[in-house]
Formats: structure tokens, sequence, C-alpha cells
């Protein structure tokens, strides 16, 4: 076989492989997902996928889309910046001024289940303290933004993490406001224990963000 027979057959085999990997996205169970290393999750297909196994109808490529819009706009607004404050009030003004994301407020303490799916946020423009956070997060990993989830007393918000440390938190439920961490622990009586061990207001990691969603 010449060579270049052999790069033809060697680009078919490649495109059939990534067709059929991307094809087979939504059919996969959130385990066979999450059998990947870490560093290879997407926040957003965990959470459709999370969707689907409630919403067996609904189609990634529809919601995919959306986030994919709601990120441009964001790029729009940031451009090159890299200020933390700048690149989070300009998510802030995508998602609650000009798509219109809001806090269910029908739902105060979260226990319709629906809130708690990304699919159904995204339809619906609502969600509770787990979902809006959820799609910050999809939204900022969409944009290389180092914005994570925290986890407080029955309640989840973001943070924003430099390298060297220091971090934003950001307060989804009421527009993205920034929040320090004493309101946190003092608003929600966290304990000194629980704060200095890590049980709350730590930084999560991708396998901390997937414990909440399904919880």
């Amino acid at each position: 076989m010449n060579c270049k027979k052999s790069t033809i057959l060697i680009t078919c085999i490649s495109l059939i492989f990534l067709f059929n990997c991307s094809k087979k996205t939504e059919d996969v169970s959130i385990f066979e997902y999450l059998e990947q290393p870490e560093e290879k999750w997407n926040i957003g297909i965990v959470a459709l996928i999370l969707s689907k196994e409630i919403y067996p109808d609904i189609e990634f490529s529809k919601y995919m889309k959306i986030i994919d819009s709601i990120a441009s706009r964001v790029q729009l607004h940031v451009k090159d910046r890299t200020d933390p404050v700048y690149r989070i009030a300009a998510i802030n003004t995508v998602l609650f001024r000009e798509y219109g994301f809001s806090y269910d407020k029908d739902d105060f303490l979260g226990r319709k289940p629906y809130n708690h799916f990304i699919s159904s946020v995204l339809d619906r423009k609502k969600g509770v303290c787990t979902s809006l956070p959820l799609l910050y997060m999809i939204v900022a990993e969409k944009l290389g933004y180092p914005i994570y989830a925290v986890e407080a007393p029955d309640h989840t918000f973001c943070r924003y993490v430099l390298n060297d440390g220091t971090y934003y938190n950001i307060e989804v439920t009421s527009g993205g406001g920034e929040v320090p961490d004493l309101f946190y622990i003092d608003d929600m009586h966290i304990p000194k224990q629980a704060f200095t061990n890590g049980v709350y207001m730590r930084t999560l990691s991708k396998k901390g963000i997937y414990r909440f969603t399904v919880a």
C-alpha cells in the first residue's frame, strides 16, 4: 500500500472513530462516562447525561448550542481580558440580564426534581442552588475560566480560583455577587472544625461536583 492510500485509510478510520465516539456520548451511562480520567470529564456532558436519565428524549445538541451561545456572548464582552472580576461580571451580565436566568422562588427549598437537572434549567431559565452554580461552571469550563463549586450546609456556590491561591466567591443564586467566606460561616453557622477540616467551604474537584449534582 502506498503512502497516499495509507494516509487516506488512516484518515477515514480516524473520522469513523471520532464520529462513533460523539454519536455514543448521548447513549452512555454516567458510570461509563466517568470511567475516563477525571481531567477528561466535561461538566456539561456529565450534567446532560444525568438529565437524560430522567428525560430520555432530550437531544444533547439542542442544549450544547445554548451553552455555546451563552459562552460566545460572554467572550464578546470579555475579549482578551484576564481580570477575574471582569470575567465574573461578564458571565453575570449574560446569564442573568441577557438570558434571564434566575432562582426559582416557587421552589425555595429545592424540592422539585426538575430544578436539579441542567436540561430543565436551560428550558425554563430557572434553577436552585445546585443547578444554577452547575450552569455557571459549565459556561466557565467552556471559556477555560477556573471556576469551581464550593459546598456549604444545604447550599452550593461558585469560586473563581487564581494560580496564587486567592479566590473570589460567587453567589450565583443572587445574580453572581461576590460574598466573603465569613458571611457563609456566620450566616450558616458553620462550625470551626467543619471549616478547618474542609467539610464545608472547600473548593471541590470535578468528582466533588458530580457528588453534589446527583445528591
